[in-house]
């Protein structure tokens, strides 16, 4: 059984997850730098809203979100997921409906109207997300592309824009 728990790893775990999740960020490793993300992304668990994923007792990833009012809705940025593979080697939770579940009944527990995810244009993390979510009836609506400008306003900035943003809404 999958658990959302709110709280960041160890810092053990946290690199463990980060060395499995390689091929997903690979590209943000070849723009920013493998140490430098690596740093980023733990540094954003304890500067951030942190979670944690554990599938039957293993943690399988965790992440950092913010929250962001657009408009008069609430949305969660997933901001820095990193996301490993379960005690057999596998990602397959990522793609299963119990993940998307998970997610989307915390989320509506806490109040939001769905969520706003970035990729990098060229990063199979993109691709990742515009195969699954959505695909489960009931938890999440498809990801609609939008500018990061409608989202972030003036916040918005180059490397923002460069990437693909997600809005990401709860299903009614």
């Amino acid at each position: 059984m999958l658990e959302l728990i709110e709280g960041p790893p160890d810092r053990t775990t946290f690199d463990r997850l980060f060395d499995e999740a390689w091929d997903k960020i690979a590209a943000e490793r070849q723009r920013v730098g493998d140490r430098a993300l690596r740093e980023s992304l733990w540094e954003s668990l304890h500067s951030n809203i942190a979670y944690t994923y554990v599938l039957d007792g293993y943690v399988v990833g965790c992440g950092s979100h913010k929250n962001l009012q657009i408009g008069e809705e609430k949305w969660l940025w997933y901001a820095y997921p990193t996301l490993g593979c379960d005690a057999n080697g596998s990602r397959a939770w990522f793609y299963s409906e119990d993940f998307q579940r998970v997610g989307a009944t915390k989320r509506r527990e806490q109040g939001y109207a769905g969520m706003i995810v970035i990729a990098n244009s060229s990063s199979p993390a993109k691709n990742a997300v515009e195969s699954i979510w959505g695909t489960y009836a009931g938890h999440w609506q498809a990801p609609e592309v939008v500018s990061a400008d409608s989202v972030f306003g003036e916040q918005s900035n180059d490397a923002l824009r460069a990437a693909t943003v997600f809005k990401i809404r709860l299903a009614e």
